[in-house]
C-alpha cells in the first residue's frame, strides 16, 4: 500500500512540495478542490462505467432492483462522478488495485435516510430505494457534498 500510495509518485509529491515552498503561505491552494489537485499531480485518472463495475460487490439485497439500478447510474455517470463515486467509499480517486473490489452491503435502515460509506474497508451501506430516482438523487447528493464530510479539502 505505502508503494502504491507513495512510491510510484514520489518524484512528483517532492517537485511539488518544493514548488509549494516558494510560497510564504498556502492559503491559494484553498482555492482547489483535492480533485483538481489530484488531477494535476497524478494526472487525469480515467475509470470508465465497465471497470468500475466491474469492481462492485453488491451483497445482501435479495429480490431487488436496487443492484441494477446501482448500476445503470455509475454507467451513465460521467468520469468526474465515478472518481467522487469511488472516493466516497475508498477515499482514493483511482479504483482499488488487483482483485481488490468495493463492496455494497444492504442495510435494513429506510430508504430515506442517505448511504453510509466506510472508506477503511471500501464498503458502501446502502439501503433498498425501490425507485432509481431516489436511488440516484441520493448518490449524487453524497457526491456533490464530499467537502462537507471533509473529503476533497484541500
Amino acid at each position: 500500500a505505502k508503494h502504491e500510495l507513495l512510491g510510484r509518485r514520489r518524484a512528483r509529491l517532492e517537485a511539488m512540495q518544493r514548488g509549494f515552498s516558494d510560497y510564504p503561505t498556502l492559503s491559494h491552494l484553498r482555492l482547489f478542490s483535492v480533485f483538481e489537485l489530484t488531477s494535476v499531480v497524478c494526472g487525469n485518472q480515467v475509470i470508465t462505467a465497465h471497470e468500475l463495475v466491474a469492481k462492485l460487490n453488491i451483497r445482501g439485497f435479495y429480490n431487488s432492483d436496487t443492484p441494477a439500478h446501482l448500476r445503470e447510474i455509475v454507467c451513465a455517470m460521467t468520469n468526474d462522478e465515478r472518481q467522487r463515486f469511488v472516493s466516497f467509499i475508498t477515499a482514493s480517486t483511482v479504483l482499488p488495485p488487483g482483485e481488490q473490489k468495493i463492496t455494497i452491503t444492504h442495510v435494513s435502515w429506510g430508504p430515506e435516510r442517505l448511504p453510509l460509506a466506510h472508506t477503511c474497508f471500501d464498503r458502501l451501506d446502502l439501503p433498498e430505494y425501490d425507485d432509481k430516482d431516489v436511488l440516484k438523487e441520493k448518490i449524487m447528493w453524497c457526491l456533490d457534498n464530499l467537502e462537507m464530510a471533509g473529503f476533497g479539502e484541500a
